[in-house]
């Protein structure tokens, strides 16, 4: 079976980037003939696990970003993309971020499957950041309007559904969500949901937790809208007095770094370490606690990588999938959204009782394996399968 994966910017850029190694990889590892077709060339010098059967096709001269596009492109993108998957003959095109303009309307010689997938979640609370009188106004008839945001959020899914043979959420509770929103009608059998796999290689259950050190880890792209990653100072100013020679460790980078680094110095906080992008493992491998208070999620990566290396999770509940990762009390403490006190506190409650801490650690060790590749590799398969009605051998 050949495989076509779709992205805007690779190999390296964020999460779905990947997440799409991760899976060709294995893929690959499998029998099955991968490819890769992108736009934007981002940095191969700093790939060392894509392996080599993989082919990698870029489509050159689109005007295409992370969050911009220019539609005036699709007709020479579906060009060029019905061109490779005939002279491959590709089998199934995986969807991972391209605009539906980009593929509505294929010409395809052959029978072939398109599976979209959706890398965010569906619902998201309005930000109204401003204090001028629309969003005074948005303010007090709040409801009014998320109401309408997540209509909007909601049916602009259904164009990718329409479009697509599957379409794939990352967690079972999106299902739910964009069937809630929508005000459009779909074919719901079209639905489906895949999690995504563990993203870092570790010794699960045998990780040793008398290593670790007394680090509190943030990683993740420095974007306040976003990550908030300005949720985790303010927090911590309101515990590090308390914790001794505990640290903040922050690793990543994004357009907010440096107001970060002056919101730190303006809370005059001394054990906060800024650490630029780097390889997130060994961090996870001394960490203790992993603190995320994102906007939102599609799926929390870090999550999963920093419980396999026994780091446990203290996270702000602010995403319908976070609680399909983390049982709170069990593997991880889940804080009521925007609740900076009660961050703190979990905080410190857990780097005061190391005995608790640490059997929340390795209830997060058990509880990944079910993230682990293969197991989400299989799930794939059979999607793949079931979509050419092939029955799988035993």
């Amino acid at each position: 079976m050949k495989i076509c994966f779709l992205l805007r910017i690779w190999p390296i850029y964020g999460g779905g980037e990947t997440v799409t190694q991760i899976l060709a990889n294995e893929f690959v590892s499998r029998g099955l003939d991968v490819h890769i077709v992108y736009f934007i060339d981002n940095g191969w010098d700093k790939v060392c696990k894509l392996d080599k059967r993989i082919h990698n096709f870029r489509i050159h001269n689109v005007n295409i970003g992370r969050f911009h596009y220019d539609p005036m492109n699709s007709k020479y993108v579906i060009e060029k993309l019905s061109e490779y998957v005939n002279q491959q003959n590709i089998d199934i095109i995986i969807n991972q971020w391209w605009p539906v303009e980009f593929f509505k309307g294929l010409s395809i010689n052959h029978d072939y499957r398109l599976i979209s997938v959706h890398h965010m979640n569906v619902f998201q609370k309005i930000q109204l950041p401003n204090n001028d009188l629309k969003s005074l106004i948005k303010k007090s008839f709040r409801s009014y309007f998320q109401n309408r945001y997540m209509n909007s959020r909601a049916n602009s899914l259904v164009p990718f559904i329409q479009n697509s043979d599957k379409f794939v959420f990352l967690a079972e509770s999106f299902i739910s969500e964009f069937l809630k929103y929508t005000t459009l009608p779909i074919d719901a059998d079209k639905l489906a949901f895949i999690n995504n796999p563990i993203s870092l290689e570790s010794d699960v259950l045998n990780f040793d937790l008398s290593r670790k050190e007394h680090i509190v880890l943030f990683v993740g792209r420095i974007d306040d809208n976003h990550k908030r990653l300005n949720y985790i100072l303010q927090a911590w100013s309101l515990c590090e007095k308390k914790l001794g020679d505990w640290k903040l460790v922050i690793v990543g980078t994004g357009k907010d770094l440096k107001k970060n680094i002056l919101l730190s110095n303006k809370l005059h906080l001394n054990n906060v370490y800024f650490e630029g992008q780097q390889n997130p493992k060994p961090y996870y491998e001394k960490a203790s606690l992993f603190v995320m208070t994102s906007h939102h999620e599609g799926w929390g990566m870090t999550l999963v990588e920093a419980q396999s290396y026994g780091v446990v999770p203290v996270v702000m509940n602010s995403f319908s999938s976070v609680s399909e990762i983390i049982k709170d009390d069990y593997n991880g403490l889940l804080i009521k959204d925007n609740d900076i006190r009660a961050f703190a506190e979990g905080i410190i409650k857990l780097a005061s009782l190391t005995e608790w801490r640490e059997q929340l650690a390795i209830n997060g060790m058990k509880s990944v394996r079910r993230f682990d590749v293969k197991l989400i590799a299989n799930k794939w398969e059979e999607l793949f399968e079931s979509m050419f009605n092939v029955v799988r051998k035993k």
